[in-house]
Order: structure tokens, then C-alpha cells, then sequence
């Protein structure tokens, strides 16, 4: 059976589609795309139907693409004032043979999730703690037998109302939502180090117009907070100054300059027309100045945002999404955050860029809960190839 698996995230600028399949215990892309989003804002959706009409897009160009109806997803999102808990729960395993599956864990927690939240908010997310299988501690004990089983997680929830918008949305296009997963927590499993899930430290993925900052603590999202300012902010600043169109400011911060210190470096100039059509001449230092003021700016304020989140001693960083992209980045990164602080480095084949990070590293998580689960059958995969969902 092959093993498919499909991650979107919907955001203020793009919706990012990944498409993995997992050969013998190694993921390859399949399909990768980003399609020009409208109708969010800020990490929620403000208007449906625009959302809709960009999801149908970027949906068709992936049929188009590859020939595979997609109707099963792992929702990505941002956690937009999600609230954390810590739960537990006891229960006696009362199947016949007294096998632990996983759906038996979840239901547990969920159970106890329930007593405690919000009436207005939603489960979204539990990440196990430990484990005790009639009181012996164990690591995992899906497919273990026993009689009692003891578990405790961290819980997090939404406000129904951020939420259910995005149901609502794959629910009118008859698309399955089979599991969600924080963007942050895909950020971490993506770019993680071999002891980061030992320690305590910060994920950072500044998006188009919002930058969401989490704590983790032995690779469990404890607590996330967000900036109201993003990357366009850079585009903003180049507009103010130079009065440019779109693609020339785009052009400018992505291929032009480079926020590398090299000694003795020669900039260069450009010229370019301003959206009234006058013909101006940039220099490259001067948007350099420009953009890594900005970059600075935003940093300082996502690290005086982690500050107040945790008084732990922090042992890594990880800095992620499209401005991470940027040439040079990674050393303004340290300048500012320090040496524990690194960029991400998507290294998947057919998805090597960043602004991947959140969707790939959803699939890595949720693989991870769901060992044996695919989101296509073999008779699926026969169906989509003889052209049956037409």
C-alpha cells in the first residue's frame, strides 16, 4: 500500500500544498506548490469565499499536475491565542485481547481535555507527556497489553470561533480534515536538532503579516505567542522610499541585495521606474540598509516576545519561513539572537525553501502518531490512476 500524505496551510499570502509519500522509512515530495492566497488576515480568515476560490486553485493545479484528486488533508495553522494545559487521565482497558491503540489513547485525553476547557473552545492538539501501563512507566504503549493505563499530555485549544472557518472551508469542498497541526509544532519537526526534543528552546517562523513565536520544552509546544507585523513590512518600507511596483520590490529584496557584511564588497546600482514612471537609480547598499533594518527590527521584537514567555535558560532558536529565504539572513539572525540561534535548512527534495517548513514538518509529526495510517488506500491510488474520480 503506498502511503500518501498531503499537508496545506492556508496564510495571508499563500496557501502552501505539499504532497510526501514514505518509501521504506524515507519521505519523498511528490508535488510542491504555493498559490496566491485572498480572504486571510493575520493568521484567520476574515472572508470564506475568497478563501474557497484560492483553495480551488491552488487544488487544480495540483490535479493538473500530478493527476490526484485531493480529498483527505492535514491542516496546518497558526495558533492564533491557543491555550495550553496540562491533563491526565486513568482508564482501564476493557477491549478483549486488552491491547493500547492509539485511538484508545486519544480518547482518554480527550475525555479529560473536556472537563477542563473552555465550552468555546476546541481540542486542537495533544502532545503526550508519559505513560504508565499498570504502573510501569513505558515510552509508547500502542500495542501493548494491560489493564490500566495512565497518561498525561499537554492539551491545546482554540477559540471555536478561529477555528471552525477553516472546517467550513474544506467541509464545502468536500475535503476530509483528518488531523491538525500547529505551524509551529511542523516548524520544529522539520528543523530540528538531535537534542532539541531534550531541551528547552524557541521556534520562530515570521510569515507574511504575522510572526509566530512558540516555546518548547523536550519537543512539546508549550506556549505561543504572535507579532502583528511580518515580512511585508519590508515591502512596505522599499514602497515608501522608492515608490515601486510589485514585482520590482519583490525583485529588489529577494535578488538584489544580499545582507551578508563582506569587507571591501563593491555594491552595485540598478535602475528602475517608479509606479508614476519616473526612472530612478537604486543603490544596492542602500536597500541593503534598508531591508536589514527591518529584519533587525522584527527580530528584536520576536526576542523581546520569548523573553516574556519563559525566564528558562534557552539552548537553541530556530528561525523559519519565506524571509529566512533571503540572501545573507542567517548572519543577522545571530547577530541578533545570538549563536544558539540557526535559520532553517528545508533539505526535501522538490521542496527546498522554507516557506515549506510548517506543512512538511506537519506530515513528519502526525506520521509519527499514526505509524500505519495513509491517507490513500491501494485501491484509491487505482482509482485516481484509471481517472475514476473524474
Amino acid at each position: 500500500m503506498r502511503r500518501l500524505f498531503t499537508s496545506i496551510e492556508l496564510s495571508s499570502k499563500y496557501i502552501k500544498l505539499i504532497i510526501l509519500e514514505k518509501i521504506q522509512n524515507k519521505f519523498y515530495c511528490l508535488y510542491s506548490d504555493i498559490t496566491d492566497c485572498n480572504g486571510i488576515s493575520k493568521g484567520l480568515i476574515i472572508d470564506s469565499n475568497e478563501v474557497i476560490t484560492s483553495l480551488k486553485k491552488s487544488l487544480k493545479k495540483a490535479r493538473d499536475k500530478i493527476n490526484l484528486k485531493i480529498d483527505k488533508v492535514i491542516l496546518t495553522i497558526n495558533p492564533i491565542d491557543a491555550n495550553f494545559m496540562v491533563v491526565s487521565s486513568t482508564n482501564y482497558i476493557e477491549n478483549i485481547d486488552g491491547v493500547v491503540t492509539q485511538s484508545f489513547i486519544d480518547k482518554s485525553l480527550n475525555s479529560a481535555v473536556d472537563s477542563k476547557k473552555d465550552l468555546k473552545d476546541e481540542l486542537v492538539m495533544t502532545s503526550p507527556v508519559s505513560f504508565s501501563l499498570d504502573e510501569k512507566t513505558v515510552l509508547d504503549p500502542v500495542g501493548m497489553t494491560g489493564n490500566k493505563l495512565y497518561s498525561k499530555a499537554v492539551a491545546s485549544t482554540m477559540a471555536k470561533k478561529n477555528l471552525y472557518p477553516y472546517f467550513n472551508v474544506f467541509n464545502t469542498l468536500n475535503i476530509d480534515v483528518l488531523d491538525i497541526c500547529y505551524s509551529l509544532v511542523g516548524d520544529f519537526e522539520a528543523n530540528q536538532a538531535k537534542n532539541n526534543k531534550l531541551e528547552h528552546g524557541v521556534v520562530i517562523n515570521i510569515e507574511e503579516d504575522i510572526v509566530n513565536i512558540g516555546i518548547f520544552n523536550k519537543g512539546i509546544l508549550i506556549k505561543t505567542d504572535y507579532l502583528k507585523i511580518g515580512s511585508n513590512a519590508i515591502d512596505k518600507d522599499i514602497k515608501y522610499i522608492y515608490n515601486l511596483k510589485e514585482e520590482d520590490i519583490k525583485y529588489l529584496k529577494e535578488n538584489f541585495a544580499s545582507l551578508s557584511s563582506i569587507a571591501n564588497y563593491k555594491y552595485d546600482t540598478i535602475e528602475l521606474n517608479t509606479s508614476n514612471g519616473n526612472l530612478i537609480k537604486i543603490n544596492e547598499s542602500d536597500v541593503v540598509k534598508l531591508i536589514t533594518s527591518r529584519v533587525i527590527n522584527i527580530l528584536d521584537l520576536a526576542k523581546n516576545k520569548f523573553k516574556t514567555l519563559t525566564n528558562k535558560e534557552i539552548n537553541y532558536i530556530i528561525v523559519t519561513g519565506e524571509l529566512t529565504e533571503l540572501s545573507g539572513c542567517s548572519q543577522v539572525v545571530e547577530k541578533v539572537l545570538g549563536p544558539k540561534s540557526k535559520i532553517g535548512n528545508i533539505k526535501l527534495i522538490g521542496a527546498r525553501n522554507n516557506i515549506y517548513s510548517s506543512v512538511i514538518g506537519s506530515i513528519y509529526c502526525l506520521e509519527n502518531k499514526y505509524k500505519n495510517i495513509g491517507m490513500l488506500n491501494s485501491l484509491e491510488i487505482e482509482k485516481i490512476n484509471s481517472k475514476e474520480y473524474e
